[in-house]
């Protein structure tokens, strides 16, 4: 009975390993654009979303060089996300 519970944890602990060493993250940039017609700087009861606006955000070195760029376009609500692939230094980046 011993011998069968310590397969099973081996085998848990394995496949969990397996699936861990595979998770890759992702660098995600949301937004919204709309139109603030209060001029209050939020979003308020009469203020409305912009759709179809292009979004466009750009990373730069020390150099002043473009490194990373990616353009969206925003979603009915006005709601935009620029997915990057992997952890992306954004320190230097740009919308």
């Amino acid at each position: 009975m011993y011998w069968w519970w310590c397969k099973l944890l081996f085998s848990v602990v394995s496949i969990f390993s397996a699936v861990v060493s595979r998770a890759n993250a992702n660098t995600v940039v949301t937004g919204a654009v709309f139109c603030d017609q209060c001029k209050d700087g939020q979003i308020s009861l009469y203020d409305y979303p912009i759709c179809g606006v292009l979004i466009g955000m750009a990373c730069v070195d020390n150099k002043g060089q473009i490194t990373t760029s990616r353009e969206e376009t925003t979603s009915w609500f006005g709601k935009y996300a620029i997915i990057f692939d992997g952890t992306t230094d954004l320190s230097n980046c740009y919308v």
